[in-house]
This record gives structure tokens, C-alpha cells and sequence, in this order.
């Protein structure tokens, strides 16, 4: 995560010193695009893989323990979830998420790299109040390993 922030910051700042800021968000803003498709990709082929390995093999415990159970129950709901990137991913599927979130972070910050003192701070700032204060980006992402904030 530090070293996908620090090479965010490289490759946009150059941007933003090049073509201005907006250039900088509109790529940033396609690289989220690309990778939310790719992530829906995945998911969809992992979840019809999932189906398969049940429907062939049947074993045991083996969709919760891939945080899948909620298909039997609510799949309309399940599925929209993690349309949404909320709590209906399966187990170790939450990295693409991150990545997402950490890069729409990367538009609200990439102006302050100019001044990297404030930038650090704030970081220092934001990491000290998520772990004091247990913060996260609320019920939505509860089932999440990785927090955007910590």
C-alpha cells in the first residue's frame, strides 16, 4: 500500500507538473475506471468458478469459508453489494477495493504534494486518529481485511 502510494504520487505529481491538475485527475479517474472493470471482472468470474467447484465437488463449509454464504440467502442483494465494493466481497478479494479508494484519495491529495510537510502531517494526522478513534469508512466496508484509513 505505502509503495502503490508512493508510485501514485511519482507518476501523478509528474503529470500535474506537465499538464496541470485536471490532466493529472482525469487520468487518475481512468485508472480507477480500468481497475473497477477489472474488478468486476474478476468477481464475476471467481463467483461462477466458486458455483461450479459447489456444484461438482459439494464440499464442505467451502462458500463460508470464501465469505460467499450470503449468495444463498440474498444473492440479488449480495451481488449489488459488491457491484457497490461494499460487503458482499468474497475472502481476499478486497485489495482492488483498497486500490480504488486509495486512488480517489490520491484527487483529494494530489494538490497538497506540493507541500509535502502539510501532505506528511495530515497523513501522520489521519493514521493516528483512525487507530485511537477505531475510524473506518463506516458499515460499508466493515467486512474489509485492509482500511483505507489505517
Amino acid at each position: 500500500v505505502l509503495l502503490s502510494g508512493v508510485s501514485g504520487g511519482i507518476v501523478y505529481h509528474r503529470g500535474m507538473v506537465r499538464d496541470g491538475v485536471w490532466a493529472a485527475w482525469l487520468k487518475i479517474a481512468r485508472r480507477i475506471i480500468a481497475i473497477y472493470r477489472t474488478h468486476l471482472i474478476l468477481f464475476m468470474l471467481f463467483v461462477a468458478e466458486v458455483g461450479l467447484l459447489v456444484a461438482w465437488l459439494n464440499p464442505p463449509s467451502f462458500l463460508e469459508f470464501l465469505n460467499l454464504d450470503k449468495f444463498s440467502v440474498h444473492p440479488f442483494r449480495t451481488i449489488w453489494n459488491a457491484v457497490l465494493l461494499g460487503n458482499g466481497e468474497p475472502k481476499f478479494f478486497d485489495i482492488l477495493p483498497l486500490y480504488i479508494v486509495l486512488l480517489s484519495l490520491l484527487v483529494l491529495t494530489l494538490p497538497l504534494i506540493l507541500w509535502p510537510r502539510l501532505l506528511l502531517g495530515g497523513s501522520v494526522l489521519l493514521y493516528v486518529s483512525a487507530r485511537v478513534f477505531y475510524t473506518s469508512l463506516g458499515q460499508w466496508i466493515s467486512s474489509w481485511f485492509f482500511t483505507p484509513l489505517a
